[in-house]
């Protein structure tokens, strides 16, 4: 398992999974959401932004121990 952070090379892998799917139910667009366990690169986050797609990472699912 990759600790790294999700960078810009998964959205483009996902995105192109999803292309035929997309095709095939005749849908006019996608919504996107990436989790990552280990966060986010700057790049993703950024191109998240622009293509308003959701990021969710531990930040997001987890609250710290006080």
């Amino acid at each position: 398992m990759d600790d790294s952070p999700g960078s810009t090379n998964i959205l483009d892998d996902l995105k192109r999974k999803a292309h035929p799917l997309i095709r095939r139910g005749n849908w006019t667009h996608a919504h996107y959401a990436l989790f990552s366990r280990s966060g986010f690169t700057s790049a993703l986050e950024a191109r998240a932004k622009d293509e308003d797609m959701l990021l969710v990472g531990p930040e997001s699912l987890l609250t710290p121990v006080e």
